[in-house]
């Protein structure tokens, strides 16, 4: 859904979007440009949606309506208790324990300093009635970290990304 989901929705509205120059607010993740390990299919889906966001809005330029991206970081919702549930299903899986422990991290963290879900709102409002808004929003406690992510060569972050698996 986090793709295909959208793309549905997308084209249902898109002759009244684009009737009325209207602009569409789409949630991708910070997964959408950082994929980080063991959340591969998430990541995959929020990549595509940034790609797809890209290429529509693109496309949308012909007839003056546009898109944003809302680039949310870890928000303090029940997702976390859910995959507090799905910590052990895998068991059997050659990365079963490295899994677990990122996994474990990310769900306390989550739970711990997730954002509020309000935060993220705003940021839709901002973006739904901004006479010029950005392209994208970023909503994380640490945009400085996603910027260096964004510049820094990829093997650079890879090893930052296993010297804080590390590390927990």
């Amino acid at each position: 859904m986090n793709f295909f989901g959208v793309h549905r929705i997308t084209r249902a509205f898109l002759p009244m979007i684009m009737r009325s120059k209207g602009r569409i607010v789409m949630i991708s993740s910070d997964s959408g440009f950082f994929a980080t390990p063991f959340f591969d299919p998430y990541c995959a889906s929020k990549f595509a949606l940034e790609g797809y966001s890209d290429s529509l809005r693109r496309e949308l330029l012909l007839c003056g309506a546009g898109v944003v991206i809302i680039q949310p970081g870890r928000v303090a919702t029940p997702i976390w208790d859910k995959g507090e549930k799905f910590l052990g299903k895998f068991n059997a899986s050659t990365f079963a324990e490295p899994a677990r422990k990122i996994g474990e991290h990310a769900v306390r963290k989550g739970k711990s300093t997730g954002l509020p879900p309000m935060d993220i709102a705003v940021k839709v409002h901002e973006a739904l009635t901004a006479k010029d808004p950005r392209l994208r929003y970023l909503v994380a406690r640490n945009t400085l970290k996603y910027g260096l992510i964004k510049i820094l060569p990829a093997r650079l972050v890879d090893r930052m990304i296993r010297n804080e698996i590390d590390s927990m």
